[in-house]
């Protein structure tokens, strides 16, 4: 018993010291959520989210810059002209504009032509673009088809919540969390009209949950392409996105000094890539 003993002790100390980047990986935890329970949790979340976004949008006229982000979107898209509205990058309003480019859309480029940058930017911005969406077009079919392009990244938001929690605290809390998010009127509200928000809010979450992932599991390759193209689709979408670069670098940073889940080299290496 005591050569037991002996052997045992020689096995627990004699192991290598684990590196900071694994040490911080349970080997125990909440149950993960089966294929089956997460298809059908997110199948409901999707159908009760995309329902009750449609029945809010079909009922509402156009935001004041709706117009605008249509638009631009639309130009940007098929007539590869992006002077309408240079104010935000074009990434998400190409995508609300998506559909309509199976439509038939009438457009005319001749007033951005004629007018003068301050004056566009001032008065015919705003003037021409209602004319765009009101005029030369049929609003509700082209304003229904682009808000339900955001409604989807509203449905995206969900599945990211989904996954973080149910890796973390388990499938019932996410379904929780799920419910939480289908019946917030704030996120229904601004998945339900075309503006750049909902599409920033859904990129940068899933940039923080990639993240999230790459301290706790360490960083695999897959994670780090995801965390690189979630940062480069918030920047292609909004501008003031930037503050997401000194979110993220802050966190590695933290996950280098106090906390230890990542070796300094592995860290610097995966802020460069962000950044690149």
């Amino acid at each position: 018993m005591a050569k037991a003993r002996r052997t045992t002790g020689d096995a627990s100390t004699s192991s290598p010291d684990v590196a900071p980047d694994t040490a911080a990986v349970p080997t125990g935890g909440p149950t993960r959520a089966t294929r089956a329970q997460a298809a059908v949790a997110l199948l409901v979340f999707a159908v009760l989210f995309i329902a009750e976004s449609v029945f809010v949008y079909t009922r509402q006229s156009a935001t004041v810059d709706e117009p605008v982000h249509v638009a631009d979107g639309y130009f940007s898209l098929a007539r590869a002209d992006y002077r309408v509205d240079p104010e935000h990058p074009p990434l998400l309003r190409m995508w609300a504009a998506l559909p309509l480019l199976f439509e038939p859309v009438r457009s005319d480029a001749s007033t951005i032509d004629a007018t003068s940058p301050d004056r566009w930017a001032i008065v015919d911005l705003f003037n021409d673009t209602h004319r765009f969406l009101y005029r030369q077009n049929d609003a509700d079919r082209l304003l229904f088809r682009a808000r339900f392009m955001i409604v989807l990244l509203g449905v995206a938001l969900g599945g990211l919540l989904f996954a973080w929690i149910d890796e973390w605290l388990g499938v019932w809390p996410a379904c929780v969390a799920l419910a939480m998010v289908a019946l917030e009127p704030n996120l229904v509200a601004h998945y339900s009209v075309v503006t750049t928000d909902g599409g920033l809010t859904t990129f940068a979450f899933g940039a923080v949950y990639v993240l999230w992932r790459i301290c706790r599991r360490g960083p695999a390759p897959l994670d780090v392409a995801w965390l690189c193209l979630f940062a480069i689709l918030a920047v292609t979408s909004k501008y003031s996105s930037a503050l997401l670069y000194p979110v993220v670098l802050l966190l590695l940073a933290l996950a280098v000094f106090p906390f230890r889940r990542l070796s300094a080299r592995r860290a610097a290496v995966i802020g460069a890539l962000v950044l690149v």
